[in-house]
């Protein structure tokens, strides 16, 4: 037995502590764990993500004759599905309960058509990935203009692979400083190894997005 009830108005299933200004949502974000903070990175810089809400639902089942409620921490909504996602550290699944509860929960929510997925400390704070989505979301606000665009174009006509300094360099001897740079990195219109830590040396493309957005134009 179970029943979902959306964005309802329950008492919240943690204390938030935090605010966080989505871009994405163009609201504020309200989390509970610098966990659930860090997450919040990964969901605004993820081109997949159209759109996602906090504790969006509570789903009340019952287990053994015993009835329970849960509330997860995300609803996702990508291109081609939406997700349940819990966000929880790994010492916090380390108990059979735990496994049981999350496998269940994951049964029921897929018979009404969403994926389950509970994310962990382990896969968040990935480094250097996580510095360097935090480093870039600090330009996210900078004005990108067509002119921008443009520059992005005419550097990358002589060379598909170009070295920061080297756009950098590019944008400055064309009146845009190196912040615009940083803004065209998170916004996509540059492909680059977020693997790596982001220095002088890293190599940028120029990304399928501003190619499709040329062509438009």
């Amino acid at each position: 037995m179970m029943r979902i009830r959306k964005h309802s108005k329950h008492r919240s299933a943690v204390k938030f502590i935090g605010k966080f200004p989505s871009l994405k949502l163009n609201r504020t974000v309200l989390w509970g764990s610098q966990l659930v903070r860090d997450f919040l990175y990964l969901l605004e810089f993820d081109p997949d993500v159209l759109s996602y809400r906090e504790q969006p639902m509570q789903l009340d089942y019952v287990h053994n004759s015993v009835q329970y409620g849960y509330i997860p921490s995300f609803l996702v909504k990508r291109s081609k599905n939406q997700q349940i996602i819990e966000v929880k550290s790994e010492e916090q699944l380390g108990s059979e309960a735990a496994t049981i509860k999350y496998r269940l929960i994951a049964s029921i929510l897929r018979q009404e058509g969403y994926d389950f997925y509970v994310v962990t400390d382990k896969t968040i704070r990935v480094q250097p990935r996580l510095d360097n989505i935090k480093f870039l979301w600090k330009y996210a606000r900078t004005p990108i203009t067509p002119q921008h665009q443009i520059l992005c174009h005419n550097l990358m006509r002589r060379n598909h692979d170009v070295a920061f300094s080297e756009v950098v360099q590019f944008f400055e001897s064309h009146h845009a400083p190196r912040q615009v740079v940083y803004a065209l990195m998170y916004r996509g219109a540059f492909t680059f190894d977020l693997m790596q830590p982001i220095d002088s040396k890293t190599i940028l493309q120029l990304s399928a997005i501003a190619l499709a957005d040329k062509k438009v134009s």
